[in-house]
């Protein structure tokens, strides 16, 4: 189902590790035939792409229709791969939020919860994928339960950093980091958290996805490696802080604060809903 050779012989080598893909599915503005730039504001590294995904089927049980993420070069084990961004949210906000008009159970797919500060992080990728508040990883699926095949291979964890070494110009970004080598042409997944919902998730005739409440915690490489968070405030060193960063030159917003009165941050979390629909603007949906 790859149409480039160079991908089909990788892809073939692979094996059923890692799957294949589709790769005229795609989301976004990474495609198989226009992967992530070296250069230039980024929310990740070089060479993503998004394809259908034959690790993950459709409730119909056809393969290569649900977009993931994936890479077209080799990424070492350590690598932070992607910013998880967009518009930080205080979790009562999100509790007030009506049906999404694309999903039946979500007010806003792609939510990820920060227990530490009962924070959401709201990429717009289901609004508008071209967004400035959309991201890349917003489309790595979580791998199947419960075959070893298709273990997790991303982790996600929170970097904190500050300008000046004092508390109040922190601002924190997520971000996907590989927990393992991973091979060229392999799709990009990552555990969602327990407090994920997958009752209605599909089920596999190989790798069946868990209906339960848990899911496939199962991460290739060293779990605990990524246990603790990347914490640069406290030194306030710039010169180690860039090694840290998914990419040297961010995009705009991939960082945010918890406090409206960071002078180094226009991203804070929202804590009411007319401060939503005042930074979502023509894209609020209610």
């Amino acid at each position: 189902m790859v149409t480039r050779s160079r991908a089909r012989s990788q892809c073939t080598l692979l094996g059923e590790h890692h799957g294949t893909f589709n790769p005229t599915i795609s989301k976004g503005q990474f495609t198989f035939n226009n992967p992530s730039p070296s250069d230039g504001p980024s929310d990740c590294i070089s060479g993503l792409f998004t394809a259908g995904s034959n690790n993950i089927l459709t409730s119909d049980g056809i393969p290569g229709q649900i977009v993931g993420l994936f890479t077209s070069d080799y990424i070492e084990k350590g690598t932070s791969v992607a910013a998880y961004s967009g518009i930080p949210i205080a979790r009562d906000v999100v509790d007030s939020l009506p049906p999404h008009p694309t999903s039946e159970k979500d007010p806003a797919p792609y939510l990820h919860f920060i227990e530490e500060f009962n924070t959401y992080i709201m990429p717009l990728n289901s609004i508008d994928s071209h967004h400035g508040m959309s991201c890349t990883a917003a489309y790595a699926n979580e791998a199947p339960l419960p075959t070893e095949s298709y273990q997790n291979n991303l982790r996600m964890r929170l970097l904190v950093a500050t300008t000046n070494g004092t508390r109040n110009t922190q601002v924190f970004q997520c971000q996907l980091v590989a927990t393992c080598d991973i091979p060229p042409f392999s799709e990009l997944m990552w555990y969602y958290g327990q407090y994920h919902d997958r009752s209605a998730w599909y089920k596999h005739p190989n790798c069946p996805k868990s209906d339960g409440v848990f899911g496939n915690s199962q991460v290739s490489g060293s779990f605990s490696d990524f246990e603790k968070r990347v914490d640069h405030a406290r030194r306030g060193r710039k010169s180690e802080l860039k090694f840290d960063l998914v990419t040297r030159d961010p995009t705009p917003g991939s960082f945010f604060s918890l406090s409206s009165s960071n002078p180094d941050s226009d991203n804070y979390v929202v804590t009411t809903m007319d401060e939503l629909s005042a930074r979502l603007g023509g894209h609020a949906w209610w």
